[in-house]
């Protein structure tokens, strides 16, 4: 899996802007790959599927990433990125609880090809419901702005910065307290 993510990196560090469909066709590789090396005789052709699977969590990872960042406002986009990022880790960390209990109750065989299955089929779904219309963070500057107005009551769509209060007397200018205000 490491020579695949390796070769993944290379990849995705020469590439443009992804849509939604290229991080999509990347997570059904991977669980094609993944629900096919659960049938692998041999270790060696098992090794082979590491290498793919390696590389399309890669892909998947780095251009769902900037797939989301070039999605949202540019004012939003930390807020966004981190939202994503959390949401990302939590899941695998769930989704390993499952698989180990799917593991544990029906072997390591179907460990693989269940989440593989479930995947791919995901991502089969998200590809033909996104045929019709391509979303490329382009396009979704339009969906942006619907946001923004929609969400305008909210106090949602407010700038904000930081402002850092005066350190305590004596503290050598460590430990002061932070504060948010809306900017107006």
């Amino acid at each position: 899996m490491a020579a695949g993510g390796i070769v993944g990196n290379f990849y995705s560090s020469r590439r443009r802007d992804p849509d939604s469909r290229e991080f999509l066709i990347w997570a059904v590789l991977f669980g094609a790959a993944e629900a096919v090396a659960a049938f692998m005789p041999v270790v060696w052709a098992y090794d082979v599927l590491m290498v793919v699977i390696g590389a399309a969590i890669q892909l998947f990872a780095v251009s769902a990433t900037v797939y989301v960042q070039k999605a949202a406002p540019e004012a939003q986009r930390g807020h966004a990125l981190s939202a994503y990022n959390a949401g990302f880790m939590g899941f695998v960390s769930a989704g390993s609880f499952v698989v180990a209990g799917l593991a544990v109750l029906a072997g390591t065989r179907w460990a693989l090809i269940v989440p593989g299955a479930v995947i791919m089929a995901c991502g089969v779904i998200m590809l033909a419901s996104t045929s019709s219309r391509p979303l490329s963070p382009r396009h979704l500057e339009a969906f942006s702005a619907d946001f923004r107005t929609a969400t305008s009551g909210l106090g949602l769509s407010g700038e904000f910065e930081v402002e850092l209060a005066s350190a305590p007397p004596g503290d050598g200018g460590v430990g002061g307290e932070v504060g948010v205000a809306e900017d107006g």
